[in-house]
Order: C-alpha cells, then structure tokens, then sequence
C-alpha cells in the first residue's frame, strides 16, 4: 500500500465503502470492527485527500453519508488489484494448500487469543473500566471465572522467578 501512500487502514477503509454509497461512519466502524473515533480520523484523512467524500444527512449533522470520490473509487481498485497480488505470491510462496494451512493456523490463533477486530474493539471499549476502581471489571475486582471462552481460553501464566523456576 506503500505506493499508494495509504495505510492499511486506509487501504481497509477504501475497500469497505467501496460500493456502499452513504455508508454512515458508526455502520462503516462495525463493518471494519474498530473504534468509531479512530475510523473518523481515517475518514477524515482520505476526505483531505480527496479519495472519500462526506454529506451530512438531513437536519442531524452528526450523521454523515460516506461515497468514493472518483479519484477514491479508482484507488480502491489499484487496492484490489495489489491485494489480488499479494494473494498470488502467497500462492505461489506456499502453494494452495500451504495457504489454506497459514489461513486455518491463523484462524485459530485469532479464536484462541481472541483477536477479531470486533474482540479488540469490545476490549477497547472496557479498558477505561479496569482503570476505575470500584467499578465492575476494574482492576481491583473479583477476576471473571478462568475458561469462560470454554476450551479456546489460553492456559494460566505461572509467575516466574529470576532463576526461571515457577514460584
């Protein structure tokens, strides 16, 4: 994406309205499950540059109806074209099955970890309370019951000591 002076957010941001003329910035941070205030910053990025063009809708500013401008929908589609590349090497570097492996391994470090977008979003979202003391999942409360993700849960650390031997 580095050619195209994009981030991959950016790049991701492209792709996702893409096609979906008035798209709202809540539906499209849903979409790419991520924060809401940090998709606006994206947004706001490619408007100056003039790949993303806003209009308010209706009488509440707040909402705001999202579509590619032509130089944004030609962007969108040099994206497409590169990610069809990248995909090709991988084919080409792994075979089709050593793809379909990388993607299944990947599929399940993200269930065991819990790293969908939309996981990291919710964890985002609760941080402030573990800072706030007192309050349901702050730091100072009972911790949740261990396995609560059943079997994709990741096992107990053990504390270590300097010498590496489990406390």
């Amino acid at each position: 994406m580095a050619e195209l002076r994009l981030s991959p957010p950016q790049a991701a941001v492209l792709r996702a309205v893409a096609g979906r003329d008035g798209l709202s910035l809540r539906a499209l941070a849903r979409t790419l499950g991520s924060e809401p205030m940090k998709v606006k910053r994206c947004v706001d990025e490619l408007e100056e540059r003039g790949l993303i063009g806003s209009a308010h809708r209706g009488a509440d500013r707040r909402p705001r109806a999202l579509a590619l401008t032509e130089n944004g929908r030609q962007t969108a589609e040099r994206v497409d074209a590169l990610v069809h590349l990248q995909e090709q090497d991988l084919d080409r570097a792994l075979g089709h099955e050593g793809r379909a492996q990388l993607e299944h391994a990947l599929d399940l470090l993200e269930l065991r970890f819990d790293l969908s977008p939309a996981a990291g979003a919710a964890r985002r979202q609760e941080a402030p309370a573990a800072l706030a003391p007192g309050r349901p999942g702050a730091a100072d409360s009972k911790p949740t019951q261990p396995g609560r993700r059943g079997a994709l849960a990741p096992p107990p650390v053990e504390p270590v000591t300097k010498t590496g031997t489990k406390e």
